[in-house]
């Protein structure tokens, strides 16, 4: 005769379950047992010939509410439960729930005793350690509150999070300087957190921002890269969303000056003085008047996107006359910049 395959889930002591290889037998269930909405608990269990693999479930009323844990070695006997928590959120209080365990390579699952998940003292039909001006349209109707001399009050319902901007000011900065990102998000909002991007699909925290229902303001960052993605997220039980802002990080173009000077006798060679930054590239160029465009003369190759104060002489051969010069500053965005000097005869 084979030796039945047994398994007892306890929870506390609100569920008795038995569970043998000809069927499900079902305790009758303990009365008055509760356990409180977030909450610290142990599930339970004993198996006796079943080594393998358990399945959590959190049930309501026979349906599946949603998954606890996808496998706990039965062997372990017990599991620290968050009270309502599952793989979809925080399950809302009420009566009718019940632990399934599911006994994977054996094909069998047990069902706990019906439990109820009520609310920590505090505020009636408000879920625990939880912002008060956030609720939920599935409270029990005993931790309704009571009638008014305005009538019954309306059904609450838990509300969106919502960002109404997050921005950052300015968006383009020089090396060094700081950017305020500024924000204002409303409604039923727990969790509020300003992230950076450090690498493809990596976000590291930043600050977290008060909580609240209606939240302004502003925090000072120092964007340390050429382009920094930064992140609102904000959230509650219900949602979570969040809004992303870039900053570019680079030295603007800008020409301080840039002249000349020249002997006063012929073919003598022509000194020009420049002082610029932000360029990528730097060339002095010639006016061709025969093609009407500007040519490259000299390629100033600037070894970095900073100050560049410095003078360079030249021996202007170009026999055009009188001649033309400018200078001209372009960055690797694309931007370009010129200032030419008087004509003058070479």
């Amino acid at each position: 005769m084979k030796k039945a395959r047994t398994a007892i889930l306890v929870m506390g002591l609100a569920a008795v379950m038995l569970c043998a290889q000809t069927g499900i037998v079902k305790e009758p269930p303990v009365a008055g047992k509760n356990w409180v909405r977030g909450g610290n608990e142990i599930i339970k269990w004993s198996c006796n010939g079943y080594s393998g693999q358990v399945r959590l479930v959190l049930m309501r009323n026979g349906a599946k509410v949603g998954r606890i844990h996808k496998g706990v070695p039965a062997a372990s006997g017990q599991y620290p439960w968050k009270v309502g928590q599952h793989e979809g959120g925080l399950a809302p209080v009420g009566k009718g729930y019940s632990i399934r365990l599911n006994l994977l390579s054996a094909k069998k699952i047990v069902d706990g005793k019906p439990f109820e998940i009520i609310q920590a003292t505090g505020t009636p039909g408000f879920p625990p350690q939880q912002n008060p001006s956030i609720v939920t349209n599935q409270l029990d109707p005993k931790y309704r509150p009571k009638r008014t001399t305005l009538g019954d009050l309306p059904p609450t319902q838990v509300k969106d999070p919502e960002i109404v901007y997050f921005r950052a000011i300015p968006d383009t900065v020089e090396p060094g300087d700081k950017v305020r990102l500024e924000y204002h998000f409303k409604e039923g909002t727990t969790t509020a957190v300003i992230k950076i991007q450090t690498s493809p699909g990596i976000f590291d925290k930043v600050v977290d921002l008060p909580k609240g229902t209606d939240r302004t303001g502003s925090y000072t960052v120092e964007p340390k890269s050429e382009k920094s993605n930064y992140v609102l997220e904000v959230g509650n039980d219900a949602k979570s969303l969040s809004e992303f802002v870039w900053v570019t990080s680079r030295y603007r173009l800008k020409i301080y000056k840039f002249n000349m000077w020249h002997s006063q006798f012929p073919q003598q060679p022509v000194i020009f003085y420049y002082h610029f930054k932000g360029a990528e590239e730097a060339f002095i160029q010639a006016y061709n008047k025969d093609k009407g465009k500007w040519e490259d003369r000299v390629n100033l190759q600037p070894a970095n996107t900073g100050e560049i104060n410095d003078s360079i002489k030249l021996n202007w051969d170009f026999k055009m006359v009188p001649a033309r010069a400018r200078l001209i500053i372009r960055s690797k965005y694309g931007f370009e910049f010129s200032q030419e000097v008087p004509p003058f005869m070479p």
